[in-house]
């Protein structure tokens, strides 16, 4: 074959193959093409504006979409700036976090949503004030007696050492089950039963420690204590928890601290303790209110029945030189909201010519920062809304000013209280819960519109009965609020002491907590 013939050949050959293959190719499905489907939801799944109250009201349907918010004037609506998530991909106009003038449309606003696709819709937000809330009194009332705590504090026996009685007797709730009780002067040791030259429960004379905890485990039934206090001295007595390193010396040196209230803040227990000391008459005052901090972990991990703990300690008030008064910061305290924190002060006032009598002052701080800035209660504003006053100054101690008081047929007048109350926010309302100062035996409540007072709507809701049937006075009761039997009965405990110093050796029981259940309205 010549070489051009060899050549066509090829050349042929290659056409034909390439007519197979194109012949071939358009025989086969050709490659999906994707479709893409934008969203077209035009949602606002969630709107809220800081100090709002309660839940955000959201409706869609069709084109009348519409959200409402309640709000009191706490709230600035000509400077609102609402947090909002819309659907996938979808936008707001104006976006979250856009200052917003409700003012300007008699409190209302119009957004455009847009969704992927485009497709958009509109949505209309109205801020509402909600509907006054008349203020009347609902009494609390007695719920029955605690009989499972007033066991629970009746302690003592012939083996084991422990605490076996003491006054004070605050609470702070620890988390994971766990209780923290502060004590003032306590008793530790062995209890011993009847016998025949004893009536009633006893123990061998003992020093009193001028402040104890106790932990209280309620993951188990029946809950468990844990004793915590100071180390021993040389001399075998026990140191306190908080101590002034004072407390073996007599006459004008000698020097102790008492418990109050306490807050936890993070995992710091901040516990306030008032610091006494002894004037060479034998009488004593107030020195000042130092807050002592625990690791909360290092609290709930105790085990030991007798325990000691680690703290530091800060000072939150000094009485001034020369003023022998009687004041105690941290009473109770109350954390009202994400971020006011009420402190309570006891103060000991003379009310010429009536004598002197307890009642409280108040200061609002940081719930996260209690040595931050301090706002005083200074007083309160004309009828018929008295509107609480603050001011950057505290009145001083046994100041007749800056105190709370009580609404009584119209008319401001001085409110007395013990040296150890508790305060609660209900749903609608603050109750204050104390023993009456210069009637201790009866157990009373108070009502408001604030956490501070004015203070109306007093009602009796026990009559301690001990102080009739044993040889015992009572004070200082103090309202457990975060310990519930049921969604609105509250743990209140009162203390019992011996009339007669030697009983508290002969006749333990009276010298130790006891409590009630009370019925508190929202």
């Amino acid at each position: 074959m010549t070489k051009k013939k060899l050549c066509s050949a090829l050349l042929s050959t290659l056409i034909l193959a390439s007519a197979f293959y194109s012949c071939k190719k358009s025989t086969s499905k050709p490659d999906p093409v994707p479709i893409i489907i934008k969203n077209d939801s035009t949602a606002i799944l969630s709107y809220y504006i800081p100090k709002q109250l309660g839940e955000t009201i959201i409706t869609q349907s069709g084109d009348s979409s519409i959200i409402i918010i309640y709000a009191t004037d706490s709230l600035d609506a000509a400077n609102a700036i609402p947090e909002i998530i819309v659907s996938n991909k979808a936008t707001v106009v104006p976006a979250s976090a856009s200052k917003i003038d409700f003012t300007a449309n008699n409190n209302k606003y119009t957004y455009t949503v847009t969704a992927e696709s485009g497709v958009t819709a509109k949505w209309y937000v109205e801020l509402r004030k909600p509907a006054p809330y008349i203020f009347a009194c609902a009494p609390a009332t007695f719920a029955g007696i605690a009989d499972t705590y007033n066991d629970y504090f009746t302690r003592g026996d012939a083996v084991t050492e422990q605490w076996t009685g003491a006054d004070a007797s605050y609470s702070v709730p620890l988390g994971d089950g766990k209780i923290l009780w502060a004590f003032g002067d306590t008793f530790l040791g062995k209890v011993y039963p009847p016998d025949a030259n004893h009536k009633y429960r006893w123990r061998n004379p003992t020093s009193l420690v001028s402040n104890t905890f106790m932990i209280q485990n309620t993951n188990v039934t029946p809950n468990t204590f844990i004793t915590v206090t100071g180390p021993k001295a040389q001399s075998g007595s026990y140191w306190p928890v908080a101590k002034t390193g004072n407390e073996f010396k007599t006459g004008p040196q000698h020097e102790w601290y008492w418990p109050s209230d306490g807050t936890v803040i993070g995992d710091k227990l901040y516990m306030f303790f008032t610091k006494f000391k002894t004037l060479s008459n034998g009488s004593y005052y107030t020195a000042a209110t130092d807050v002592f901090i625990f690791s909360v972990a290092e609290l709930k991990g105790l085990t030991a029945t007798m325990s000691t703990v680690n703290s530091s300690t800060l000072n939150y008030f000094t009485m001034p030189a020369g003023q022998h008064d009687e004041t105690h910061f941290g009473a109770a305290i109350l954390k009202d909201g994400d971020t006011d924190q009420y402190i309570y002060i006891a103060d000991k006032v003379d009310f010429y010519p009536f004598g002197k009598w307890h009642c409280s002052k108040v200061l609002k701080a940081d719930q996260k920062n209690l040595y931050g800035p301090r706002l005083y209660l200074t007083g309160y504003g004309p009828a018929p809304n008295y509107e609480p006053q603050w001011g950057n100054t505290f009145a001083g101690a046994a100041s007749t000013k800056g105190n709370m008081q009580m609404l009584k047929n119209g008319k401001l007048s001085d409110f007395l209280v013990m040296n150890e109350f508790g305060v609660i926010k209900t749903k609608n309302k603050y109750r204050l819960i104390t023993q009456k100062e210069g009637d201790s035996r009866k157990i009373v409540s108070y009502e408001s519109k604030t956490p501070v007072g004015p203070w109306e709507c007093e009602t009796l809701i026990y009559d301690i009965t001990e102080v009739d049937t044993e040889p015992v006075s009572t004070y200082n009761g103090f309202l457990h609020s975060h310990i519930k039997n049921g969604e609105n009965q509250y743990l209140f405990g009162y203390n019992l002491n011996a009339q007669k110093f030697s009983d508290v050796f002969s006749r333990v029981d009276t010298y130790h907590p006891k409590f009630i259940w009370v019925t508190i309205p929202d």
